[in-house]
């Protein structure tokens, strides 16, 4: 029978549930659940698909069709199929013989919750024992952490697992137990872990089982942590501490809607410097000063001053070049009348154009333009790093400088073009350029300056024809 008496069969997301008041309820109004499971099951375009809310004995016949897929990479399970174990009894040859199904999230939903139900160890683990494909679970408000360590337990089989993320989910003592094992089992790659609301309780020692598990992980790039009130300085100062000695390589970490004052951005800094070459997203939005004992002005004014040494260390030239070039994003709020003065409004200035920068694709531009900012625009100019090189040395490192190609950054932040800045730091530093010269004899003063500009980096010719080496010297000499 036709799959377009029961759905498109050209769609790639599928929502089946049988109260049309639902949010998730499908398009099809029939009696023929067996067939529907059918065509789901003959369909090669789905990809995803949600189960909410409807009758078991409706569901228990979409189910084998729904084995019979081979294209579907996503399944979303919610309401009070999450506790019923004949459900999850039907679903394993799905996950078992679907090779392309690699995600899995259930999402416990408040009007549906049964009280008392322990839904992790009723029905969860045994089903997730007898398959191992997953390479990302989510968990989504399940309404009770109890029994939590069995399904992290359970995903000991599932090697293949990247991502796992926890919202709004009270984790107990012995889940963090095994969360802290997982993370630091070395059978493992996860590269994200999402912890929203897990309420992490520092008077039960929970924050430093998760602050071991961090220190001992190798493979994480993107870390949540968001929404946990009840960390306290102390609990974020474990985590911290933890990050910065871990041998992971952080690229997005998340920390909003927390509170976190001064003393635990201390313990912050030392993260975004462990993690200065491969940071890209700092959140830490919502850490606001209506909460008692959280960030104030002068914390913040330290973390963004900090923020603009990470960005371009100018303190020498191999700083800057060594600076953090990863670093698109950074959310952040002002917390009090007071953060805002000329001196404030600088720094993140200052902050904002660097962000900007570093969202070039090119990151060799990137350091480029920092150092020449740094240490080779305005009139005083530190010679010291040309002190010492060699003459035959020194053009390519002045001409490096120009270097510097139109982008689209250097445009949007005003930047002067490569050839402007080499010309800048010329005309003012005549000294280089009398020592350069003396270098060349009057006798072969032109073939040997020809022959070591040959191995420089090309310079944009003029209009109207090929410059030659007696062009690039009279423009030298002026």
């Amino acid at each position: 029978m036709s799959e377009t008496r029961y759905f498109n069969p050209k769609i790639t997301q599928l929502e089946v549930a049988d109260f049309e008041d639902h949010r998730y309820a499908t398009d099809y109004e029939g009696d023929d659940w067996e067939g529907f499971g059918n065509a789901i099951g003959r369909n090669t375009h789905l990809e995803e698909i949600t189960i909410g809310l409807m009758q078991q004995e409706r569901l228990l016949s979409v189910l084998p069709g729904l084995a019979l897929n081979r294209s579907i990479k996503k399944l979303n399970i919610m309401g009070s199929h999450l506790s019923d174990g004949e459900v999850w009894e039907n679903l394993i040859p799905f996950f078992n013989n679907n090779q392309a199904f690699e995600c899995l999230e259930v999402i416990e939903e408040v009007e549906t919750r049964w009280p008392a139900h322990h839904l992790f160890q009723s029905a969860w683990a045994p089903a997730l024992q007898r398959f191992h494909t997953l390479k990302e679970f989510n968990v989504v408000d399940d309404g009770s952490g109890s029994g939590f360590e069995s399904v992290i337990e359970a995903l000991n089989g599932h090697t293949g697992l990247t991502k796992l993320s926890c919202s709004w989910v009270d984790i107990r003592l012995e889940g963090w137990a095994a969360l802290g094992t997982l993370l630091q089992s070395p059978r493992f790659n996860l590269t994200t872990l999402h912890l929203i609301g897990t309420e992490i309780d520092v008077g039960e020692g929970e924050h430093i089982i998760l602050a071991n598990g961090l220190a001992g992980n190798a493979t994480l790039k993107d870390l949540d942590i968001s929404n946990n009130h009840w960390l306290e300085t102390t609990g974020w100062q474990a985590i911290f501490d933890a990050l910065q000695s871990s041998r992971c390589s952080l690229e997005k970490l998340s920390l909003g809607g927390n509170v976190i004052d001064d003393d635990a951005v201390l313990s912050l800094l030392s993260v975004l410097q462990r993690h200065t070459a491969t940071l890209k997203i700092l959140d830490l939005s919502n850490n606001s000063d209506r909460i008692n004992n959280s960030m104030t002005d002068e914390g913040l004014k330290t973390l963004v001053n900090a923020l603009s040494n990470i960005l371009c260390n100018s303190s020498s030239i191999m700083s800057t070049y060594q600076s953090n070039h990863t670093l698109e994003t950074v959310r952040i709020d002002s917390v009090g009348k007071d953060a805002v003065d000329s001196v404030w409004y600088m720094a993140v200035e200052s902050v904002w154009s660097l962000l900007h920068l570093n969202r070039e694709e090119s990151k060799n531009d990137v350091a480029r333009i920092k150092i020449i900012k740094a240490h080779f625009s305005g009139i005083d100019v530190n010679l010291k790093p040309f002190a010492d090189m060699g003459t035959n040395v020194l053009p390519h490192a002045i001409a490096w400088m120009a270097r510097v190609s139109n982008s689209r950054a250097r445009a949007t932040l005003r930047f002067p073009d490569g050839m402007s800045v080499m010309y800048q730091f010329l005309s003012t530093t005549p000294t280089l350029l009398e020592r350069f010269f003396s270098h060349y004899s009057s006798s072969s003063r032109e073939s040997r300056l020809s022959e070591d500009l040959s191995s420089v980096v090309s310079i944009r010719q003029p209009t109207g024809g090929k410059a030659t080496t007696s062009d690039h010297l009279s423009h030298l000499r002026e």
